[in-house]
């Protein structure tokens, strides 16, 4: 019997406008760096808050470039494990 394999994680494909990452992010930067600190200590990514709005768990563009190496995100695309989507258009995903 052939293992059903798992849905793909969605990934923004590109930082939002308010990406944690950034100076437009919409915390302080204190509590950015409490963030990361914290998902990377657990080895999460962390969540676009723009996916969270919109009802998806969508790995925040930052997270993932910042924890994988380019090979790994090659990978994680080839082997369908990551599906890129666009921050902005979140509505149109499902």
């Amino acid at each position: 019997m052939k293992k059903k394999s798992a849905m793909p994680r969605l990934v923004a494909d590109h930082r939002c406008d308010e990406c944690l990452y950034t100076e437009a992010r919409v915390v302080s930067a204190e509590r950015a760096a409490e963030l990361i600190l914290q998902c990377h200590k657990k080895k999460n990514l962390f969540l676009c808050h723009k996916g969270t709005v919109a009802g998806l768990d969508v790995i925040c563009h930052g997270s993932y470039t910042g924890e994988l190496d380019a090979h790994q995100q090659r990978l994680a695309v080839s082997v369908d494990w990551v599906r890129l989507v666009d921050p902005e258009q979140l509505g149109e995903v499902m």
